[in-house]
Order: structure tokens, then C-alpha cells, then sequence
């Protein structure tokens, strides 16, 4: 996974001074691929601290990994220090980035990953849909649309809920999380105790190289929205996780379609 994803990957979890250090690194990449740490902390305005932090948010082992994920990225898509810098882009070229993301979602894994979503949905007898920050509306919008399907899903959407949850969990439950990053140290808690019970989990994420996906029973890897103009050397963030409201509604249909009668 290149270093522009990792960034849209993790942003909506880093705190303020983090974000503030990533949307300078999009907004000219070679400072960071070509200089020290304080040399770049001083020309993008925050702490050297911060770059370190940065750089571990997104998985790295600091700031000269960071620098070299960084310049790989410059150098495999030739952007350039004289290339003009990103303008902000416009409607259609937004849009064009989400239907981009809505055709990568047309594949095997995602179709036969519905599959089973929905027929683990089918007949289950407790259904908890898990989600934190904006990850949690996939979770509370998928309770309101299988609601008018006759079926009650339980959402969990809060921190302290979240890490509350582990000793309630039943035999026979299906656990469904939502997470763009799949955090570990988020959800810890709930793989331990779902890979020791008889409990269903499904993953919906958009990381790939989550550690934790190949412990779930249903895995559903979405892509990430992304939008790079190559003439351009700074990058906008987009946030992808509408592509989560999307892949629910297919969710709810596909359901409705092969349980009609429910």
C-alpha cells in the first residue's frame, strides 16, 4: 500500500497536530523525502514530535521510513518539485474519484463477501454491528435498513462501549465491524474473545493488510477513494467511507432478493 493510501487510510483517527502534519506532507511531498526531520518539521510548520508520531500512526517505524515510503512514491509516479501544485479539485473530478472506487468494489471476493454476510444475517439470533467514529454510521445505517426488513441489529458505536463489549459477547452472535484501518488496539479485545467463542465475525475494511483479517469468518475489503492529479505534486485527502454507506444498501438488496419472504 502505497503512502498517499496509508495517509487516507488512518486520517479520520490521527489527532489534530497529526492531520495538520499529513495535509502538509500532501501538500508537497519532496520536503519530507529530501530533507531531515527538522529541517522538514520547520518548513511544514510543526514538531519534529509530530512527524514521529505521524509516521507510527501509519504503521512506520518512524520518520526515515516515512521519508523513504514517501520518495519511492514520488519516484514511481514522476511527480516533480516543477510541477504546479494541486488546485482544489473540482465536482466532477470528486465524483469521478468515488465512481472509481464504486467499479473496483465489482469483484468476486466483494460479491461472494455479501454472500455471506447475508446469510449469516439470515435466522441469526443476536446481531451486533460495531463501528467507531464515522465508521459507526455504516453500523447504525445498516440497523435502519435491515430494520425495515424485519430483522433487529444491535449497534455498538461508542469507545468505552466498545471495549466494554468483549464479556458480553454470546455464543452465537455475529459481530460485524466496520473499520477503515482495522486498528488493533481498537478492537483487540473483540478478537480475542470472538476467536475463542462460537461467534460469527465479519470485517468490513478498507485495509488489506490488516493483521487481523485473516481471523474473521467473513472478510469485506473495500477500496479507498482516491484522487491524484499527476501533474500536480500535493494531494487532497477524500473521505471513502461513504463507499461503506454503499456497500450496505447492496448489502440490504442483495438480502431482500434471497430472503424475499422474511
Amino acid at each position: 500500500m502505497d503512502i498517499i493510501r496509508q495517509i487516507e487510510l488512518y486520517y479520520a483517527n490521527m489527532t489534530k497536530s497529526e492531520r495538520a502534519a499529513a495535509d502538509a506532507i500532501m501538500a508537497d511531498m519532496h520536503i519530507v523525502a529530501e530533507q531531515p526531520i527538522k529541517e522538514a518539521a520547520q518548513a511544514y510548520g510543526v514538531s519534529a514530535t509530530t512527524l514521529v508520531r505521524l509516521a507510527k500512526r501509519l504503521g512506520l517505524s518512524g520518520y526515515s521510513e516515512l521519508a523513504f515510503q514517501t520518495k519511492n512514491y514520488l519516484t514511481e509516479h514522476r511527480i516533480t518539485p516543477s510541477k504546479k501544485a494541486q488546485q482544489a479539485p473540482e465536482m466532477a473530478s470528486l465524483i469521478q474519484s468515488f465512481i472509481g472506487a464504486f467499479e473496483q468494489m465489482i469483484t468476486p471476493e466483494v460479491e461472494n463477501g455479501v454472500a455471506q454476510l447475508a446469510k449469516a444475517l439470515h435466522g441469526q439470533h443476536r446481531i451486533l454491528a460495531v463501528g467507531l467514529g464515522h465508521s459507526g454510521l455504516a453500523a447504525e445505517h445498516l440497523k435502519y435498513l435491515m430494520l425495515s426488513r424485519g430483522l433487529f441489529i444491535s449497534t455498538v458505536t461508542d469507545g468505552i462501549l466498545i471495549e466494554r463489549l468483549p464479556p458480553l459477547m454470546q455464543s452465537g452472535d455475529l459481530i460485524i465491524i466496520f473499520s477503515s484501518s482495522a486498528a488493533v488496539d481498537t478492537y483487540a479485545n473483540i478478537f480475542k474473545r470472538a476467536s475463542k467463542k462460537d461467534i460469527t465475525f465479519a470485517l468490513v475494511t478498507m485495509n488489506p493488510n490488516a493483521p487481523v483479517l485473516q481471523k474473521a469468518d467473513i472478510q469485506l475489503v473495500l477500496p479507498m477513494v482516491h484522487s491524484l492529479d499527476t501533474d500536480a505534486k500535493g494531494i487532497r485527502y477524500i473521505d471513502s467511507r461513504p463507499v461503506f454507506d454503499v456497500l450496505v444498501s447492496c448489502l440490504t438488496r442483495y438480502y431482500s432478493d434471497v430472503y424475499p419472504n422474511v
